[in-house]
């Protein structure tokens, strides 16, 4: 048995479909992706939206 630092991307998300009992999708994102993706979700204040 491994822990997740072991497991690819495409085996967490087939672990995590097998738990859920559904599928589960994802797509690889770089840094500068996910950094502008959390500029859009999360206020830049730091205080969260009403």
């Amino acid at each position: 048995m491994f822990g997740p630092d072991r497991l690819t991307p495409d085996g967490m998300a087939e672990v995590i479909s097998q738990e859920l009992g559904r599928p589960v999708t994802y797509h690889r994102m770089d840094l500068d992706g996910y950094a502008s993706f959390l500029r859009t979700v999360v206020p830049a204040n730091g205080q969260s939206r009403t």
